[in-house]
Parts: C-alpha cells; sequence; structure tokens
C-alpha cells in the first residue's frame, strides 16, 4: 500500500523541471524531423513530376512513409508531453 500511496503522490506532484523539458525537447526533435521529411518529400515530388525517371515511385513511396511517420511521431510526443505548468515536483538533492 505504501508504494501506491507514493505513486498517487508523485501524480498529484507533476512532472519535475528536467521531465517537462526532456518532454518539450522531444516534442522539438519530432517536429524538426517532421519538416526534414516534409522537404524531402516536396523535393521529390517535385523532380518527380516535372523531370521523368530522374525519381523512382518507390523513392516517392519512402518519403511518403516517412512523413506519414514523422507526422504520427509528433502527435504522440505532444500528446506524451503532458507539459502543463502547474504543479511541479520539486527535483530531489
Amino acid at each position: 500500500m505504501d508504494r501506491l500511496t507514493a505513486v498517487v503522490a508523485k501524480m498529484r506532484a507533476g512532472p519535475l523541471d528536467e521531465e517537462i523539458r526532456a518532454a518539450e525537447a522531444r516534442v522539438a526533435l519530432a517536429n524538426a524531423q517532421q519538416e526534414r521529411a516534409k522537404s524531402s518529400f516536396d523535393r521529390l515530388d517535385t523532380l518527380f513530376r516535372q523531370e521523368a525517371g530522374s525519381v523512382s515511385r518507390e523513392d516517392i513511396d519512402r518519403a511518403v512513409e516517412e512523413l506519414k511517420v514523422a507526422e504520427e511521431t509528433v502527435k504522440v510526443r505532444q500528446k506524451n508531453c503532458n507539459c502543463s505548468p502547474t504543479p511541479r515536483r520539486v527535483p530531489r538533492t
């Protein structure tokens, strides 16, 4: 029962500042990866449409999948961020 009490107390106390910063960093990284995937897709798509044979359909399909994965990663990271400003626990020293 003491373990359950400790878990409940931790949940009520909220995340530590470093936990929040780490979650925010994961969201920022996911956003950067999404931007890179979108840029790559846009570049390949433009080449595919303008210069026949310069980009394979397989390359386009791969870029589409990478973009989808990146978009879903952003959603998951944002959902898991739990970056509410209050309450916060004080880090142990």
